[in-house]
């Protein structure tokens, strides 16, 4: 079999700036982070006492896509002492641009999601299906908030959405 890939996000490891990611409150965007999974670039959600924040991105998943998964790279960091209550979270959201509303809530992290002991590292999340949308225009949201003391960083990298089609035989 023959398959057709193609990425749907841009900028997927947020090596060009930020665009076209939008950011809105608490988002760092860094360039050139000493934290980054792949290259230079990422984004850091969190990080202080009482933020929120939320970087997303809108893609068109193609109309006929057999398949359409999200995978991202994350590293938690946390200064909370409690290993038994979320206090600080971050969602994967998927919302329509059109009417602003979440229609799915693909997971979500927290302040327990960071290592216990030892060198935080990141961690691939997913893949997350989102055959579902083919033919429509969403976005894909991070969504972080944190409590008023002890802040978790929420760090995100290589996003990639990817989709493909089967197309046949494989050509000779």
């Amino acid at each position: 079999l023959h398959f057709d890939h193609r990425e749907l996000i841009a900028n997927p490891g947020f090596e060009d700036g930020l665009e076209p990611w939008v950011k809105v409150g608490d988002v760092s965007y860094y360039r050139q982070g000493r934290y980054s999974h792949r290259g230079a670039g990422y984004v850091s959600l969190g990080g202080r006492d009482g933020a929120s924040g939320t970087v997303y991105q809108e893609v068109t998943v193609p109309e006929g896509i057999e398949r359409a998964e999200l995978t991202f790279w994350l590293r938690v960091t946390s200064r909370e002492a409690t290993r038994t209550r979320a206090r600080d979270r971050l969602w994967l959201q998927i919302r329509d641009p059109e009417t602003r509303r979440i229609v799915q809530k693909v997971a979500m992290w927290s302040n327990l999601s960071a290592p216990v002991s030892g060198q935080p590292t990141y961690t691939m999340k997913g893949p997350y299906d989102l055959s579902r949308y083919a033919g429509q225009r969403i976005q894909i949201r991070f969504h972080a908030l944190t409590d008023g003391a002890n802040p978790t960083t929420f760090r995100i990298d290589d996003v990639e959405t990817t989709g493909h089609n089967v197309l046949g035989a494989q050509p000779d």
